[in-house]
């Protein structure tokens, strides 16, 4: 399963608002084709055990090739992944099992982001292209495809992008929560200080109590 920290490593107050994957429908589009792989030879098992090994091994190369389809299929899916955080857009493309390459465009450079939807069936599932461009070239820094509501995905990016104020007014509460919690822990060690030195100055003898006597009034101004 894919796990962000497996490629990239959060910053400091930065959060990650979206993770998202091709639409689920493509994916349970190959495990149908997958799963006849699987079916149909169990309607052919009794023929195929007749024809004694060679009918056994084809039953178990053909189920085995379905199986291995299936499982491949779900990883690929489940690690082609677009990442959105505060301040970069990660884009996850795993291209073959071992085969993964990583993109990253901070947010503010991006000057062209566009979106489409380029078939029926993408119109039909509300899926659709995001294309990325942060330089002056004609080709996109990113395209990740079949995606589901590539709009909102699009007025999501825009709006971090455009309004950055909001990412860091949340990270400096983050900042001044860690203080305060700072502040507040130095004050309970200081109080439990005070109550142990007025428990031991309580029972202390007359002798003890001439030497904090004296002690204080060295350090006194």
């Amino acid at each position: 399963m894919f796990h962000v920290n497996d490629v990239m490593q959060l910053q400091s107050g930065e959060r990650v608002h979206a993770i998202v994957r091709t639409h689920v429908l493509f994916l349970w589009l190959k495990l149908l084709v997958a799963s006849v792989f699987v079916i149909i030879p169990f309607f052919f098992l009794f023929r195929l055990l007749q024809t004694g090994v060679i009918g056994l091994i084809l039953f178990l190369l053909v189920t085995g090739i379905g199986l291995v389809s299936a499982i491949r299929s779900f990883i690929l899916w489940d690690a082609n992944v677009l990442v959105l955080t505060d301040h970069r857009l990660v884009y996850v493309a795993q291209r073959r099992l071992w085969h993964r390459s990583v993109s990253e465009t901070v947010l503010a450079t991006i000057r062209d982001l566009q979106w489409e939807r380029a078939s029926a069936l993408e119109t039909l599932l509300g899926a659709g292209t995001i294309r990325i461009k942060t330089g002056a070239g004609s080709v996109p820094d990113v395209i990740a495809t079949r995606l589901p509501q590539p709009e909102k995905l699009a007025r999501a990016i825009t709006e971090l992008r455009d309004h950055p104020v909001k990412s860091k007014q949340h990270a400096l509460k983050e900042i001044v929560d860690v203080h305060e919690t700072k502040e507040s822990d130095e004050d309970v060690v200081l109080d439990e200080r005070r109550e142990r030195v007025h428990a031991w100055i309580s029972e202390a003898s007359a002798h003890d109590l001439k030497e904090v006597e004296s002690l204080m009034k060295r350090v006194s101004p």
